[in-house]
């Protein structure tokens, strides 16, 4: 991939690494497609297809891995 392709995958990788210490594979895949509280019942995986909004979608993922260790 190249240009905003690469970047989107970049990114999914990164959130993806956040959400593995707290999720399963699947739950993984499962977490970027349910609606989230936090983006007012939008799937995280909308967030991929706008670039200003990546570092709130890896933001999300850090905070569900901080969360699981509280």
């Amino acid at each position: 991939p190249h240009g905003d392709d690469a970047l989107r995958v970049r990114v999914a990788a990164r959130v993806a690494n956040h959400l593995r210490h707290v999720y399963t594979g699947p739950g993984v895949v499962r977490w970027f497609e349910r609606p989230h509280p936090e983006l007012k019942g939008e799937a995280p995986i909308l967030l991929l297809l706008h670039a200003e909004r990546l570092k709130e979608l890896i933001n999300l993922a850090a905070a569900s891995r901080s969360s699981a260790a509280a």
